[in-house]
């Protein structure tokens, strides 16, 4: 097609459409200007259609003209969208991937992933960053985003990575030295430490009906569930905190788990727009995988 073999007749009518000129369209496609002409005058007598209306070295677009662009226009782009996805499965990740965790403490939990992703695909490059709110973050502002409890934006696509449970736990050498509760009401006799969530309510703690358990005063809040976390494995009173922090000091014998009868699971999900690139797969892949295979 004199030198432009690439482009049918259709992907040249919707440049034409939206350069608005025959030479602007010339310009972008890289040919002749009586091309785009010749071309033109081939489609219309495909279709049977006028499309355009010459006036002068400008063009105006008839009605079937305007409608016939806006509709290649969706098509072109579903076109270019399946072309870049079967181009992608061949392809290596590689490139930047931006992540967004929550800057709650959790997040660290997942550092050990990250770095064997890192191992297994040297050339990507992880963008790692911290806030407060997922629900403040913009469409487009990251590649994959890290929200706990239920899905928010159902304009975006989830991949559950676990599900975590929230328990009760206190350090060891605060139950030697204030004795270990035998049951949810002997949990007043304790001292607490309180989180708050991200719009600074106090995070309760539940049963697995969803039921508040009577909380003991608190001897410290703070607005982190992780740094809660720390506080009473330094010793500073009982904590609701995530079994993802909590497992290895429970494993250890650092950290205790009480009342057992207490807790309440929610997912762990890695948020992202729909159609992710090869590189975005393979990240959800990798972290899954992960995860799963640490039970």
């Amino acid at each position: 097609m004199d030198g432009h073999s690439m482009l049918d007749d259709r992907a040249i009518f919707a440049i034409l459409a939206e350069a608005g000129s025959f030479a602007g369209a010339a310009r972008q496609l890289g040919v002749a200007r009586s091309t785009v002409m010749r071309r033109l005058d081939a489609l219309e007598s495909e279709l049977g259609l006028r499309l355009v209306q010459r006036a002068g070295r400008r063009l105006v677009l008839t009605e079937a003209g305007r409608g016939y662009a806006e509709a290649l226009r969706g098509v072109l782009r579903e076109l270019e969208r399946v072309e870049n996805e079967l181009r992608s499965e061949e392809a290596t990740p590689s490139g930047k991937l931006r992540v967004w965790l929550p800057i709650l403490g959790t997040s660290a939990a997942l550092a050990p992933a990250v770095a064997s992703f890192m191992d297994a695909h040297p050339a990507v490059v992880v963008h790692l960053e911290l806030g407060r709110d997922v629900r403040h973050l913009e469409l487009g502002a990251f590649d994959l985003a890290l929200q706990f409890g239920f899905r928010i934006n159902t304009e975006l696509a989830a991949r559950t990575l676990m599900r975590d449970r929230m328990i009760l736990v206190a350090s060891s050498a605060y139950v030697r030295a204030h004795g270990l509760p035998r049951s949810v009401e002997a949990l007043r006799h304790h001292r607490a430490v309180h989180a708050r969530d991200v719009e600074g309510k106090r995070i309760h703690w539940r049963d697995p009906s969803g039921a508040r358990v009577p909380m003991p005063p608190a001897s410290v809040e703070v607005n982190s569930v992780g740094f809660a976390f720390q506080l009473a494995r330094a010793g500073a009173g009982v904590v609701w905190a995530p079994s993802l922090l909590a497992a290895p000091g429970l494993e250890s014998g650092e950290l205790v788990h009480l009342c057992p009868e207490c807790w309440t699971e929610e997912p762990v999900n890695f948020v992202y727009l729909p159609d992710p690139t090869v590189t975005t797969r393979a990240f959800l892949d990798h972290m899954v995988a992960w995860f799963r295979a640490r039970g």
